[in-house]
């Protein structure tokens, strides 16, 4: 998964003190990665096409 440093620094710092929202800001990252990008290149595939 690709996560920006920023990201991947929070998460670092907050491994010292975890919490359930540990993952949270890199899970809106991926989210909106893929509503902006994977999704919609995966809706004009050839795959999604034929099913």
């Amino acid at each position: 998964v690709s996560l920006d440093s920023r990201v991947r620094e929070v998460i670092n710092r907050r491994m010292q003190d975890p919490t359930p929202h540990i993952f949270e800001d890199a899970q809106l990252q991926i989210y909106t990665l893929m509503h902006r990008d994977s999704y919609p290149r995966f809706l004009n595939s050839s795959v999604y096409r034929s099913l």
